[in-house]
């Protein structure tokens, strides 16, 4: 089993990876999730931003010092702007260009929402036609991804596209590769009406063969679900690490949305009930 945190949650801004490499160190963390443009200084959201020097030297600072769980590249492959798309979809591709350099085999994304801007729930999520247009982007990166030797990671999520488990499924299904790989997030998939967040990791862990890693969360259960760090909420964690562990002995856990300040704490909680389960 591997820990880790997405970077950008470990230190505040962006640093050189050398720095962030430290910092992930001396939280306890064993991976990252890392998203460039996020935590590397001289990165950008911007088609073309990574270079192979760039790419060359991040990948020396986490060579052997800190496995790297997933390049993020998150877009929204169906926001309304095409333009923002097409950003999205080029800046994926520059990840995946550059991510054995780095030092990954895997990008991720989720699948976004015709809102726009924030990812939220939009009617025309739930239809054939957005499931569509989902399957038909990722069929292209899955491709290109292919041709580099890397996988493609798809998120969903209760707003988006790929708005339950059962929707997700079939958009992994339909692109049909063998280079998808599935990011499962069980608090993602609640709101008002799902809030049984053991149901939705046991569906998770039924329909999918290999959950390439597992985005852990803790929340406040009292209607809100208000996120709180790992550790501090409401969430029977023996029972999620318990079921977790019974799939998948070497799963990667990524705490997300854990803040700098609790992140040691909360991966020393995570790794006592591990041991116990």
């Amino acid at each position: 089993m591997k820990i880790g945190v997405r970077g950008h949650d470990i230190i505040n801004g962006k640093t050189n990876p050398e720095n962030l490499v430290g910092a992930l160190k001396s939280a306890g963390m064993d991976t990252v999730q890392l998203v460039c443009h996020k935590s590397i200084e001289g990165t950008e959201y911007v088609p073309g931003s990574q270079n192979a020097e760039k790419a060359a030297f991040i990948g020396r600072a986490f060579g052997n010092n800190m496995h790297i769980a997933l390049l993020g590249a998150y877009f929204n492959p169906v926001h309304p702007n095409k333009e923002i798309v097409e950003t999205g979809i080029a800046v994926f591709r520059d990840n995946i260009e550059y991510a054995k350099t780095i030092g990954s085999d895997v990008v991720a994304s989720e699948t976004g929402s015709y809102q726009g801007d924030p990812w939220v729930y939009h009617p025309k999520n739930r239809t054939p036609e957005a499931l569509n247009a989902v399957i038909d982007i990722f069929c292209g990166l899955a491709a290109y991804a292919s041709k580099h030797s890397v996988c493609v990671g798809i998120e969903g999520a209760a707003g988006h596209v790929c708005h339950d488990i059962r929707a997700l499924k079939h958009v992994v299904d339909s692109i049909g590769t063998d280079n998808i790989r599935v990011v499962f997030d069980y608090f993602n998939f609640m709101d008002g009406e799902h809030t049984d967040y053991i149901k939705i990791l046991n569906e998770g862990l039924s329909v999918f063969p290999k959950i390439h890693c597992f985005h852990i969360k803790d929340c406040v259960l009292d209607g809100s679900l208000n996120q709180v760090p790992v550790g501090q909420g409401d969430m029977d964690f023996k029972k999620i690490l318990s079921l977790i562990k019974q799939y998948d002995k070497d799963a990667v856990l990524i705490l997300e949305g854990t803040p700098d300040t609790d992140a040691a704490r909360s991966a020393a909680f995570l790794r006592d009930i591990w041991g116990t389960v």
